[in-house]
């Protein structure tokens, strides 16, 4: 089960919705952490930034099926920003990215 699997399996579903990996990665990219690179062929790709890998995140060249690929890794600091935020993650994903946020996270 991964960190997204186990914070939805706390919630009431009946009263809350679980928030999606991509809420999380879009406001990431939102609050400068993350941001997108053109690969060679014009794919894009996620990957920190500056600001990304003074918090912890990082990426990492994976090896698959279809050749080798990069993940992006959020460390233990990542995980409390997430999580200390998810408040804001969540109210982020439901006003459709209309608001402004600052880069420590908070409206």
């Amino acid at each position: 089960m991964n960190e997204n699997e186990k914070l939805n399996s706390l919630i009431d579903t009946e009263e809350m919705k679980g928030i999606k990996t991509t809420s999380i990665t879009n406001w990431l990219i939102k609050i400068n952490m993350l941001e997108y690179f053109a690969d060679e062929n014009g794919k894009n790709h996620k990957i920190p930034t500056e600001n990304g890998i003074q918090l912890g995140i990082t990426t990492q060249e994976r090896l698959g099926m279809y050749g080798s690929y990069q993940v992006v890794l959020y460390d233990s600091n990542v995980q409390q920003f997430i999580l200390d935020n998810i408040d804001t993650i969540a109210y982020y994903n439901t006003q459709k990215k209309s608001y402004n946020f600052n880069t420590e996270g908070n409206i």
